[in-house]
């Protein structure tokens, strides 16, 4: 079904495509959720809920590819470099670049949909597991050398209870 959705929606820029002429316009937009339940043969509300489910899913996960980008980049910073930046020396992107980044992460979206959509669906994790992802997100936005602590604790915790 993920894979139905997919392309039902790749079809109509105006529910995704910021950049759309269409894209603030109601009805269009209107429209183009009815074409696409019917297509899909869900509700236009199921339609809507499953493509935000699989957009959520696709940005959560590359943003943490870009969190391990950075980690492995500032790990190859050169001295110099990291002098400058610890000076609030920062760099700005252009508008321009932040658009076509906009629209490399929405091709990206459906590429990464479109393989994963077939493949069979993950295990159901158990408590203690979504436990622990659900401190990942706040262990992400922590300096390096925090987290490394963090998670040292988290260990030593674990350690001393057995």
């Amino acid at each position: 079904m993920e894979s139905k959705i997919i392309a039902a929606v790749s079809e109509h820029p105006e529910l995704y495509d910021t950049s759309c002429c269409h894209y603030r316009d109601i009805a269009k937009r209107k429209l183009a959720w009815i074409t696409v339940s019917k297509e899909v043969g869900i509700s236009v509300e199921k339609s809507r809920r499953k493509w935000k489910s699989l957009r959520d899913t696709y940005l959560k996960q590359s943003k943490k590819e870009q969190v391990d980008e950075r980690e492995d980049e500032a790990a190859a910073v050169m001295p110099q470099e990291k002098e400058d930046s610890e000076n609030g020396k920062k760099r700005h992107k252009s508008r321009a670049a932040v658009c076509e980044k906009d629209m490399k992460i929405q091709e990206q979206l459906f590429l990464h949909l479109k393989r994963h959509a077939s493949s069979a669906p993950a295990p159901i994790a158990s408590r203690d597991e979504l436990f622990l992802s659900s401190l990942v997100p706040s262990l992400q936005r922590l300096p390096p050398q925090q987290k490394e602590r963090i998670k040292f604790e988290i260990h030593k915790l674990i350690y001393e209870a057995i």
